[in-house]
This record gives C-alpha cells, structure tokens and sequence, in this order.
C-alpha cells in the first residue's frame, strides 16, 4: 500500500510541474486550477495513506524450537530518580554570643533548625566566609525573642559560610541541614 501511495505521490508532482509549465498538457485551462487539483489530491493522499505500526521481530526460542513474535516499542528506559534528603551540615548549642566552623553549601535548599529557652533574644546569621558582620554588616535568618522552637527555608548559594549568633538566655540551639 505504501508503494502505491509513493506512485500516485510521484504522478501528482509531475502533474503539478507539467501543468504550471504548461497547463493545455494536462488539459486544464489555467495554472490556477493545476495548484487547486494537485492541492486536493495530497491532501486526500495524506489522509488515506497507512499509519506507521510497531515493527515486529521473529525471535527462535531455543528450549521449545518455536517461533515468537515480540514486539519492539520504542519505549525509554525507566529512569530511576534520586531520593532527596535531609543532611545535617552543622550543628551548634550556646548560651551566648558565638560564632561556627566554617562549613560548606553546595547550593539549593537549606532549612535552619532552632531551638531557645528561658527569656531569650537570639538573633542568627549566616555569614559568607570571606565577610564579617562588623565590617560587611548583613541581615539575620532568624531574630527569636522569646523560648520557641521553629524551621525555616532558606536558598543560599554554594560556597563557605559561618554562623554568628547573638543571644542572651539560657540555652540556643542551631542546625543547618541541606537538601541533597
């Protein structure tokens, strides 16, 4: 059927440049009407011609010497996606002002964990390693003024940074954990 349907293809596009160059060989009396029949006929061409089916391939099984039909799709692999967790970069317990390790991000999604007690102000930053509070000055993730224990989101890029921590209370704990 595809065969044919490549024919009759062939005869309409030689129908198509006979009759622009000259319409009287094709019997049709303007170039005008040759584009509107050559126009109709592919359309009516695409619209009959065989739509492409699955390939099959004939396999031998060995054990039972019969003869198998299996189907080839072009399906793709199932890809297996990788789990996202929570990892803990650092962890930090003080009763007062402090500063961190440095420690690393590798850039993403980050979540800042606290934890205060007693009649706290505990104000937290994340400082990039290269810049002091003092000189570069910055704003805080978190400002907590009284005991509460709370998370919040944060987006920072990759790099080296610290935490420096101003806080007057009892006790203030801080983890930082990154989505990997």
């Amino acid at each position: 059927m595809q065969t044919f349907i490549g024919f009759l293809m062939l005869a309409i596009f030689i129908f198509l440049i006979t009759g622009l160059i000259k319409p009287s060989l094709v019997k049709v009396q303007s170039r005008k009407r040759v584009l509107l029949y050559w126009l109709g006929a592919f359309i009516l061409l695409v619209i009959i011609s065989p739509k492409t089916e699955k390939s099959t391939v004939v396999t031998n099984q060995s054990q039972n010497n019969q003869s198998a039909v299996q189907t080839v799709a072009s399906v793709p692999a199932p890809t297996q996606e990788k789990i996202k967790e929570w990892r803990k970069i650092i962890s930090l317990n003080t009763t007062s002002n402090k500063q961190s390790e440095t420690f690393k991000l590798a850039g993403g999604q980050q979540k800042l964990i606290y934890k205060t007690s007693g009649n706290a102000l505990c104000i937290i930053y994340i400082v990039d390693e290269n810049k002091t509070l003092e000189k570069d000055g910055g704003f805080p993730v978190v400002t907590v003024t009284d005991t509460k224990s709370d998370e919040t989101l944060m987006r920072k890029r990759a790099g080296n940074y610290y935490l420096d921590i101003i806080y007057s209370g009892e006790q203030c704990n801080v983890e930082i954990q990154e989505l990997n």
